[in-house]
């Protein structure tokens, strides 16, 4: 197949971060016309202004011209440079994630940014990112995973319902933030005075509703916290909506956007684990997601690799498990002992000092029992909530292994994980000890998994002489390690 050049929107793409040189004809006009109203002498430098444009849009047009792309059955290659050339070549059978991406303002003109993974690439860039046009990706996406020959086994599309509660539950992430940023400067640019003035508006219209019950300040420092979390759940649901996933034999294919369309292709004997997740807020309604981890999926946003979003855990397992049959969940063979305390001190501890810190003052000083008997009741709420996830952490914690297949439970901040992962794709797994664990011989379990940056699975509480024995026997550690 002879080189293919990317789309030509990619040249307003390389320029994007040279435009800050603009500033010179811009200070240029600024001095000339509008403060000395000289036009003549404006016009007769215009020959700089127009070398500055034309060294922007020809090193836009050098990188467009000069970075090419072929693919086949064999894999992908990218040629770029004119004297200092160089080739980058991505095997059909190590390319772990392709990735067709198609932005609100590219879709009108059908180009798609298209990115391609591997498990040796760089933690925070794809091994390959290109702009092509709407039909030449999906012909590229066919060609290195066959998608169209091989027929959907599985499919899944999520309830908007359900997307809706994941978006709700989980929006924390700081991209969201800088979309709705991003969105409000440039709505900012278009309607400029007018868009200010209604933003003015609301303002002093927040802070004279809440004056009677709320400061001023802290009814508008409410308000932009508010407007803010709406910004960042709405870029997350939107992201999410329409989100599906197919099982094509080896391949899996994930799609979602509303505005803006994302289609994400994953080889599945490619694919490092998979999480089943319980959060803080959703164990109470008995929902649950799962993720996984494979190369490039989620590299940008970081917590995007979404496999299935809320549902009851008993379904959860369902979806996920129709989707890998291959995975194996197995029962805890191996579980915390005599630690309950590791699991519950913290809050058992707390709750312990709020209550002396409010029995003190009331046996001493008269009149003011009801009151610290409110705020006794105020923190012990929260806290016992902790108490009650604490628990449930204990019970849930432990390691199974069956036939190759690793499953590991446990307590990662306030959400309850299960982590199923194939016994080769654990690289490093060692035993770690506090001076107290010492004195009681227990140890924390810590597997690192293979893929890109560090992902690791921390079980606390484990007893170091079972937990060695059982790593022996799986041959994760040696016998002569100590």
């Amino acid at each position: 197949m002879n080189k293919r050049f990317q789309h030509p929107i990619n040249i307003l793409e390389n320029i994007s971060g040279k435009l800050f040189l603009l500033i010179i004809p811009i200070l240029r006009t600024l001095i000339y016309v509008i403060i000395n109203g000289e036009l003549a002498g404006w016009i007769q430098g215009a020959w700089l202004d127009l070398l500055v444009v034309l060294v922007i849009i020809g090193s836009g047009i050098y990188r467009w011209a000069f970075l090419r792309y072929r693919y086949s059955e064999k894999g992908l290659w990218v040629y770029k440079g004119i004297l200092c050339t160089g080739v980058v070549f991505l095997p059909k059978e190590q390319i772990s994630y392709l990735s067709r991406r198609e932005p609100w303002y590219l879709r009108p003109i059908g180009a798609v940014k298209l990115q391609a993974d591997t498990d040796g690439g760089g933690k925070r860039n794809y091994d390959v990112s290109l702009t092509i046009t709407r039909k030449e990706s999906v012909l590229l996406v066919d060609t290195l995973f066959s998608a169209r020959l091989e027929p959907v086994e599985e499919r899944y599309q999520a309830k908007t319902g359900r997307v809706f509660l994941y978006a709700l539950l989980n929006t924390n992430n700081l991209s969201g933030l800088l979309y709705f940023a991003a969105g409000l400067t440039t709505a900012m640019r278009i309607f400029g005075q007018q868009l200010q003035d209604i933003l003015r508006e609301g303002v002093r219209w927040i802070a004279e509703f809440f004056s009677n019950s709320l400061s001023p300040a802290l009814a508008v420092l409410a308000a932009v916290v508010l407007l803010f979390w709406s910004g960042i759940f709405l870029a997350h649901l939107f992201y999410l909506l329409r989100f599906r996933c197919r099982r094509s034999q080896n391949v899996l294919r994930l799609s979602c956007g509303l505005i803006s369309q994302y289609h994400t292709h994953m080889a599945v004997r490619r694919i490092h684990s998979v999480t089943l997740v319980e959060s803080n807020l959703s164990r109470i309604m008995g929902m649950g997601y799962a993720t996984l981890r494979c190369s490039g999926y989620g590299k940008r946003d970081g917590t995007n690799n979404l496999l299935v979003p809320s549902c009851p855990m008993k379904e959860l397992r369902q979806q996920t498990f129709s989707l890998l049959p291959e995975w194996k969940e197995v029962e805890n063979q191996l579980t915390p002992r005599r630690c309950i305390w590791r699991y519950l001190g913290f809050p058992a501890i707390v709750m312990g000092i709020v209550t002396l810190l409010i029995l003190i003052p009331g046996f001493l000083v008269e009149g003011i029992g009801a009151t610290l008997w409110w705020v006794w009741g105020t923190f012990l709420l929260p806290l016992g909530w902790l108490f009650w996830l604490r628990w449930r952490g204990y019970r849930h914690a432990g390691i199974g292994v069956k036939e190759g297949w690793v499953t590991i439970r446990t307590m990662k901040g306030y959400r309850l994980t299960t982590t199923l992962v194939h016994r080769d794709k654990i690289v490093l797994a060692h035993l770690r000890q506090s001076f107290l664990q010492k004195r009681s011989g227990q140890c924390d379990l810590i597997c690192y998994i293979y893929g890109e940056g560090r992902d690791r699975v921390v079980l606390a509480g484990l007893k170091k002489t079972e937990a060695k024995e059982y790593l022996l026997r799986l041959g994760i550690l040696m016998p002569e390690d100590e």
